[in-house]
């Protein structure tokens, strides 16, 4: 009987692991630039790294940033590097002082699911730098 509770154990043990594992998602790690970040000149492109590899897909791992008027200025398809843990998009060049809101989709390749978030950077030439 002890045996047998036991055995039960493990396999609700395992069954808990494993759905934890299931459920991960491939979550932002960092970004360049960053959440929030000032910088003082524009960037020519914006970069997200990942917690997970990304499943390679067309259209499921994307990048959209948008000036301060509401516009794109992404230009160009999202890329994603040979480690899959890191996609990028080109900006487009010379942009205007002001905040910029960037928005990310991604797939997993460990669970298949997709998820997505946003943040922002300000360009500002006259501010001191942040990270």
């Amino acid at each position: 009987m002890r045996i047998k509770a036991l055995l039960i154990g493990i396999l609700i043990a395992g069954g808990l692991l494993f759905t934890e594992t299931a459920h991960a998602h491939s979550a932002y790690v960092r970004s360049n630039p960053g959440a929030d970040a000032v910088i003082s000149t524009s960037p020519s492109k914006v970069e997200i790294w990942f917690s997970q590899e990304l499943f390679r897909r067309k259209g499921e791992n994307v990048i959209h940033v948008s000036g301060p008027d509401g516009r794109e200025v992404s230009n160009g398809e999202t890329q994603i590097d040979d480690d899959r843990t890191h996609i990028w998009v080109e900006l487009n060049p010379n942009l205007s002082a002001g905040k910029y809101l960037v928005e990310w989709k991604n797939i997993s390749v460990e669970d298949g699911h997709s998820t997505e978030g946003s943040f922002s950077f300000s360009i500002d030439p006259q501010a001191a730098v942040t990270s």
